[in-house]
């Protein structure tokens, strides 16, 4: 019986490192992917740095999130790309 628990929570603690780990990448393509495109250049020059932080390397990166200058991102891209990551963490369950 003790062995089995040991296995069981090596396993999922296995399964939640492998996830933390793949968290990052899936944030970074959710958030280039609600990116509004027009000549693409903002969806190009956003990427993932030191697989940590997304950035928007772009002028008007700040009008797009904040201030709703975008009909194809009205809520900007980080609270969708934020409900996405809430979405994966409640189906890590």
């Amino acid at each position: 019986m003790r062995r089995v628990t040991r296995d069981r929570f090596t396993s999922r603690s296995r399964e939640v490192k492998r996830f933390l780990n793949e968290l990052p990448g899936k944030m970074a393509d959710k958030f280039q992917e609600v990116t509004p495109i027009r000549s693409g250049n903002a969806r190009s020059k956003t990427s993932l740095q030191n697989q940590k932080n997304i950035t928007a390397d772009y002028p008007y990166a700040g009008r797009l999130e904040k201030d709703a200058w975008s009909r194809q991102a009205p809520d900007g891209m980080s609270q969708p790309t934020i409900d996405f990551a809430r979405d994966l963490f409640r189906r890590l369950r």
